[in-house]
C-alpha cells in the first residue's frame, strides 16, 4: 500500500467486563508503509484520544484497504433523496406491534405472560 491509501485498522479500543477486548475497525490513512509487514497510519476521526493527528504504527494483518467505488456507493445511498423520499415513514404508517421472540424463553412462560399471541 501507498503513501495517502485509505484502510480501515482493527483496533483495540477498550476492556469490557469480563476480561474481553472491545475492537473496532476505525478508518484512518496510510502515511508511510517503509517497515516490512507494518503500515504508519493517521486515524480519521478522534483516535487516540490524547493526540488525534499522531502517527500509530499497525500491522499489516490487521489492515483492510477500503476501496473509492465501495466508500462513494455507500455515500450515494445516504445521501440520494430519491432512496429517502421512496423509504415509507414510520410515522404515518401503524404498524401491528411484532410478535414476542421465543429464543431463549419457555414456552409456558410466554403463553402464561403473552396469551394472545398463541
Amino acid at each position: 500500500m501507498e503513501a495517502g491509501t485509505t484502510v480501515s485498522v482493527r483496533t483495540r479500543v477498550g476492556k469490557l467486563p469480563g476480561g474481553r477486548q472491545l475492537v473496532l475497525w476505525l478508518s484512518a490513512v496510510v502515511v508511510s508503509a517503509a517497515e516490512e509487514g507494518y503500515l504508519t497510519v493517521v486515524y480519521k476521526g478522534d483516535f487516540p484520544p490524547g493526540d488525534p493527528f499522531q502517527t500509530v504504527r499497525v500491522a499489516r494483518k490487521d489492515t483492510k484497504k477500503i476501496t473509492a467505488g465501495a466508500a462513494a456507493a455507500a455515500a450515494a445511498t445516504i445521501t440520494d433523496p430519491a432512496a429517502a423520499a421512496a423509504r415509507p415513514s414510520s410515522n404515518n404508517v401503524a404498524a401491528p406491534a411484532p410478535r414476542p421472540s421465543t429464543g431463549g424463553k419457555k414456552v409456558r412462560v410466554l403463553k402464561r405472560i403473552y396469551p394472545e399471541a398463541f
